[in-house]
């Protein structure tokens, strides 16, 4: 809980740009076997606060980290593209029902790897007191990186703890590169017992 990192970031920047820029730092977890990072939180700092001539000392200081919210995904430079899916949650079975019907603006390496290509979505429910295991879609195709209709199912599995939702986490798996290529998380209500279709972010992390 007071980790020290004693790591130095340069920037190029302008005298001028200090008064109208804002330094983003993260804080992730890491996953010691599947290296997936999880993000802690955000702090923000005014680099104006850097120009006070008279003092040498150019040490900032804050205990506010602030949590990590959906809209942060607008200003992630690791945006590679959005899933249209929908859940649907059966109470009485545990089971949150998640149908994968479209991919679209895809970002890949195009010289790596060609159109067609094949893929699968690998995916898992937490909570806040465990994580359950990763259920797998048979392998598709991706013909189009603009827009590819997908019609996948994945039945995840769902265990209450009075709670009031679950964290849901897709993973996106290219067989050409044998490598997973981009993650999608989003909360589900557990009050909602009528079918939800929403539009998630992929992101590299």
């Amino acid at each position: 809980t007071n980790g020290i990192f004693n790591e130095c970031f340069e920037f190029s920047l302008k005298p001028n740009d200090l008064l109208k820029r804002t330094l983003r730092l993260t804080v992730y977890t890491v996953d010691s076997i599947t290296r997936i990072r999880n993000i802690l939180g955000h702090i923000f700092v005014k680099f104006d606060k850097f120009l006070d001539e008279n003092t040498d000392d150019k040490t900032f200081s804050t205990n506010i980290l602030s949590e990590y919210f959906t809209q942060d995904l607008q200003i992630r430079s690791d945006h590679v593209g959005e899933l249209i899916l929908t859940n649907y949650y059966l109470k009485d079975q545990n089971l949150l029902q998640i149908r994968i019907q479209q991919i679209n603006n895809l970002h890949i390496d195009k010289i790596n790897i060609k159109l067609p290509f094949k893929a699968h979505f690998s995916g898992q429910t937490s909570n806040s007191c465990e994580k359950y295991h990763w259920t797998n879609t048979p392998s598709f195709i991706i013909s189009s990186l603009s827009s590819s209709r997908i019609n996948q199912e994945l039945n995840l599995t769902v265990y209450s703890k009075n709670e009031n939702h679950i964290e849901c986490h897709l993973r996106l798996h290219l067989h050409t590169s044998n490598q997973i290529h981009s993650h999608a998380r989003w909360q589900h209500s557990l009050k909602s017992n009528t079918p939800t279709t929403i539009t998630v972010p992929f992101v590299v992390l």
